[in-house]
């Protein structure tokens, strides 16, 4: 039912059978929690104290107007910096050495790269599958799209047509050329449609970076993450000459492939013997391999940004993943060497950063997920007081003012985090709780109790229709 309210014929035979009072729509009540309800979600983070607009809950004044808490460097005071964001598919915590402790050889180089500049090291995943982890990355903002509608391309118009003000919109404004870049299909899951609409003036995807490289190998989701790197590389150059002409910054998104389940390397590209003793599983073997060559290409961009004399100090970088990896046994085998639960979809995954406008410490213990990478961004530039309607906060803002972040997983799941604790459970399941009244965090009585949580994902329901 909930599916088929997204398409026009089923949406207009819904809001008949309301109009005859043939079928209850519980749509305005959501819409209308009471007021001791909105105030435990402001004080979850979940919605501003006091909207900018009235009418429109999750609107603020500010993005997060928190005073930069770390001294500036000489950049800081030489214009716009230029900003390179990076996407990665199934990216692990426990893949990147200097994060986990785990895996030394299976991403040495990305490891190191790690080291060298800032690691958020309690950075979580809010949210699936990759189509919602763009909105919330770009947006700050959680997609309640129907899972099965976004992957057959029926979500997009509703993506195209929120009325959320994302990163690249915000830039753009603000005087930046914006670009994307994956190594995919932009066709797939509406994503070309939400780019444009929010921001993105250049897009490039897969037949493009196979027109470029056209004797560079592919597979059925798209070119190779070392392809993809090459292409972002050339890209950025020509930016670069762009601007010693103009002088406009630019932001540009990329987003690799290689490393969707259970892996796409390329033919060239073998697995050594080390990472062979890892593990006996085939799939896990095919991950390992990938996530191996990946390694590569990712280390090489982000050299080819951080140690670049002049494009080092004028460039801030992120990197992190768009959801964590799942149903790999050499996962589940470190998790259960710890005694912990496999946290899926809703784990862990590696945030790092290159900002050379402040000094950053080297590890940043900041509960924090997708939705609080825009206005981290927007924080490290000095955009902190664009009015928005984002519901993350920077991680050297407002964020640790927050002690629980909430998940939304789709097809249908939902998750409260706490430092070093996870709650993930279906929300019919949540349902359940609320009418035992079972605490999802029994330890904590200020989370978000059980009924709390159903009545946030019903009406966040109620904003997207």
């Amino acid at each position: 039912e909930q599916t088929a309210r997204f398409v026009p014929e089923g949406l207009f035979l819904h809001e008949w059978l309301v109009w005859r009072d043939l079928l209850l729509d519980d749509t305005r009540s959501a819409l209308s929690p009471s007021p001791a309800l909105m105030a435990r979600f402001a004080k979850a983070g979940l919605v501003p104290v006091k909207p900018a607009i009235s009418g429109f809950p999750l609107s603020r004044a500010h993005t997060d107007p928190t005073p930069f808490p770390y001294p500036k460097t000489a950049a800081a005071g030489a214009g716009s910096p230029n900003i390179v964001f990076v996407l990665v598919e199934q990216l692990n915590y426990e893949f990147i050495h200097a994060f986990s402790g785990e895996l030394p050889t299976v991403m040495p180089e990305l490891s190191a790269l790690a080291e060298r500049i800032t690691m958020v090291t309690d950075y979580q995943s809010v949210t699936q599958p990759t189509i919602n982890a763009l909105v919330a990355s770009l947006c700050s903002g959680y997609s309640a799209a129907p899972y099965r509608d976004l992957n057959a391309g029926h979500g997009s118009e509703m993506l195209e047509r929120t009325p959320l003000t994302c990163l690249p919109e915000i830039l753009r404004d603000h005087g930046y050329r914006t670009v994307y870049i994956q190594a995919g299909n932009n066709g797939f899951a509406g994503t070309e449609g939400f780019l444009r609409a929010h921001g993105f003036s250049e897009i490039y995807g897969m037949p493009e970076l196979q027109a470029r490289y056209p004797d560079r190998g592919s597979t059925h989701w798209g070119v190779h993450d070392d392809t993809l790197v090459a292409f972002t590389e050339a890209k950025i150059r020509d930016l670069e000459a762009q601007r010693a002409k103009d002088g406009r910054p630019f932001f540009v998104m990329t987003q690799t492939i290689d490393t969707h389940a259970p892996g796409h390397p390329p033919t060239d590209c073998p697995l050594p013997s080390d990472l062979k003793a890892i593990t006996r599983d085939g799939d896990s073997r095919m991950m390992l391999r990938t996530l191996h060559c990946t390694d590569k290409a990712l280390a090489e961009l982000g050299r080819f940004i951080v140690d670049d004399p002049v494009r080092g100090p004028t460039t801030v970088m992120a990197m992190t993943g768009d959801h964590p990896s799942y149903a790999m046994k050499f996962l589940e085998d470190i998790h259960r060497k710890h005694g912990d639960v496999f946290g899926r979809w809703s784990g862990r995954l590696p945030l790092l950063l290159h900002d050379p406008l402040h000094v950053l410490p080297g590890r940043v213990p900041v509960l924090s997920g997708h939705i609080d990478l825009a206005p981290t961004l927007l924080h490290i530039i000095g955009l902190g007081d664009v009015p928005s309607a984002m519901v993350g906060f920077s991680i050297f803002g407002l964020r640790p003012a927050f002690p629980v972040l909430v998940g939304r997983l789709a097809p249908k799941y939902v998750a409260l985090y706490e430092p070093g604790r996870t709650v993930s459970t279906t929300v019919s399941a949540v349902g359940e709780l609320c009418r035992t009244h079972t605490p999802l965090m029994p330890a904590d009585p200020k989370a978000l109790t059980a009924c709390e949580l159903a009545e946030w994902v019903r009406w966040q329901d109620a904003l997207w229709k």
